[in-house]
């Protein structure tokens, strides 16, 4: 219901500020000594890369990738579905998770 309340490290999005103020929010894909590729858009092909030269500030990221009211949207199956997977921490084997 509240989906920033609290974000597990596992699914937060990373905030990187470059030193000339651009705010770049996405999941690391990888990262070097020298960079740092993030994929800032889930359905775009392409990353972003920031060599580790420019990048300012770096953080995880307080506001959660769920759309705040995702459920008002959603059957009650889906929600169900959604309060399993929850409670099995994504463990697809947990028998919380079977239908």
């Amino acid at each position: 219901l509240l989906p920033s309340k609290v974000i597990s490290e596992q699914y937060a999005a990373t905030e990187i500020e470059t030193k000339d103020g651009e705010i770049i929010a996405g999941r690391i894909e990888s990262e070097t000594e020298r960079a740092i590729v993030i994929r800032a858009n889930p359905f775009a092909p392409e990353n972003v890369t920031v060599p580790k030269r420019n990048v300012q500030r770096r953080s995880l990221s307080k506001t959660s990738n769920m759309p705040t009211g995702i459920v008002n949207i959603l059957e009650k199956d889906q929600i169900l579905d959604l309060l399993a997977y929850l409670m099995a921490e994504g463990d697809a084997n947990d028998a919380r998770f079977q239908k």
